[in-house]
């Protein structure tokens, strides 16, 4: 990716102020960080200016950092160290019911989609002085 500006003062997000995650950053309350960390609030602003134009920018923009929803997973390190992941059985099932579930009520809404389509047109047709005998 590309760095907001040539200087550290021209870095706009914690990635290139920690200089991905290598360089230690000191926030205000003498905290030490790399990374943000779930819980952190993110403000944003922005704007730009030049000596005879105007201002042009966005207003203030903010968000939380979540902590990651748990995903049903377990982790396993072989030999090689690198993690293996193996779905719990029985998460797995209630996944798959879930999925069979929702591909039944899909066919369901298909049909009665297609359903709607031919009464609206016959009902177009009826409109229009025809039969459907005709």
């Amino acid at each position: 990716g590309t760095i907001s500006g040539k200087e550290c003062h021209n870095f706009g997000s914690m990635l290139e102020l920690s200089w991905k995650g290598t360089r230690e950053v000191a926030l205000d309350g003498g905290e030490i960080r790399k990374f943000l960390k779930d819980g952190d609030a993110v403000i944003m602003e922005g704007w730009c200016e030049k000596e005879g134009m105007g201002r042009v920018g966005f207003g203030q923009c903010s968000g939380r950092v979540l902590p990651a929803i748990p995903f049903p997973y377990e982790t396993q390190m072989e030999e090689t160290k690198q993690p293996q992941f193996k779905l719990h059985e029985d998460e797995y099932n209630k996944l798959k019911a879930e999925l069979d579930v929702l591909e039944v009520r899909k066919v369901a809404l298909t049909k009665e989609m297609s359903l709607i389509k031919v009464k609206m047109a016959m009902e177009g047709r009826e409109q229009d002085g025809a039969s459907l005998t005709n």
